[in-house]
């Protein structure tokens, strides 16, 4: 997982090299210098000679050097966390891979596929078996998710996909009975690495008072039954203002779930 997370900021850091290489043959070719006196300053631009003062009149040719100046300085800094990142990559690929060597011994295949094999059986009956969903308003089932069915929110319908590309199995709207109560949390999640159930939350209109109130109440109740927010609960939450986006939801995934 922390090998894909750097290829792709790999990625992105070439892609922003890129940008900032061109900024910077862009400017002009003098580099800025300052020079302190107490609160006071000046500024000059140096050919890497000799420096040549600047008036205060060419304040907004300096103010391009000191655009330029922060653009070097931060293509430097990628540039080294690229070097870094491509040492890395080159020792992780040449480590050696024991888990490999260990599936080519056919002894110890039969015990591990086995094992694997019953486990597989268990996500299947899992993933496949009938569940008790949410009845209420199934009007508002109205957004498709990759998996074929219907989310109440285009924010939901983010998180079910990302699960499901993840192949993370779970279930939508599944019932929960706490304390005599029934509850649907929006997602009942199983953890592949851990077969440890997991639920998650997601809260969308946090600015409307009401709900709000209703969303702690039955966060409450959860923690009551020993659901707890990051132990065993994930929960997320959002305002118009402020919406959830696939960036974050696929941060959250990676960090609870192995992939």
């Amino acid at each position: 997982m922390f090998y894909q997370l750097l290829l792709k900021r790999r990625s992105h850091l070439q892609t922003k090299i890129k940008e900032l290489e061109k900024k910077v043959f862009d400017y002009p070719k003098e580099n800025l210098v300052l020079t302190h006196y107490g609160s006071y300053s000046k500024w000059y631009k140096s050919d890497g000679k000799t420096s040549t003062y600047i008036p205060k009149k060419e304040k907004a040719f300096a103010q391009v050097l000191a655009h330029k100046k922060y653009a070097s300085y931060l293509l430097e800094e990628l540039l080294q966390e690229q070097t870094l990142i491509d040492s890395f990559l080159t020792k992780y690929q040449s480590l050696p891979r024991k888990s490999e060597l260990l599936l080519k011994d056919e002894s110890f295949l039969k015990l591990f596929s086995e094992h694997s094999s019953m486990q597989s059986n268990t996500f299947q009956k899992w993933i496949t078996e009938e569940y008790e969903k949410n009845p209420k308003y199934p009007e508002h089932l109205n957004h498709k998710c990759l998996s074929g069915e219907y989310a109440r929110s285009k924010s939901e319908v983010i998180i079910a996909n990302t699960l499901f590309t993840h192949h993370i199995p779970y279930r939508y709207e599944c019932a929960l009975t706490l304390g005599g109560i029934t509850f649907y949390p929006d997602f009942t999640i199983l953890n592949p690495s851990t077969s440890q159930i997991i639920y998650w939350e997601h809260f969308g209109m946090m600015d409307t008072p009401s709900y709000c109130d209703q969303s702690f109440n039955k966060l409450k109740q959860f923690c009551h039954h020993g659901i707890i927010p990051s132990i065993n609960l994930i929960t997320t939450y959002e305002t118009k203002l402020h919406p959830i986006n696939s960036e974050q939801i696929e941060r959250i995934v990676s960090d609870y779930f192995e992939f």
